[in-house]
């Protein structure tokens, strides 16, 4: 019929930032029509990671720069832009 639907969890909201010349622009190109979920981040590690908190991972990052590293879903993802607020702060 003509018309697209479009699932996203952050991408589009965050593509703008990232890429300065979009193929289309993000304000005329899609009207949002609702939210179907939220979900919280989580910080989570490996069972033989040494620190148990946060307070812990801050303290190890400190002691020893480079040496605690993350992963994320992918490049401009929702966990990506936290885990690199989280260590630019």
């Amino acid at each position: 019929d003509g018309y697209t639907m479009m699932v996203d969890a952050s991408s589009y909201a965050v593509n703008p930032s990232l890429y300065p010349r979009l193929p289309y622009d993000p304000d005329k190109a899609f009207r949002p029509v609702g939210v179907l979920a939220r979900y919280p981040n989580v910080l989570v590690a490996t069972a033989g990671f040494p620190a148990s908190n946060v307070s812990d991972v801050l303290a190890m990052a400190r002691q020893k720069p480079g040496s605690v590293a993350f992963a994320s879903s992918g490049n401009g993802s929702a966990q990506h832009l936290a885990g690199v607020l989280f260590e630019q702060r």
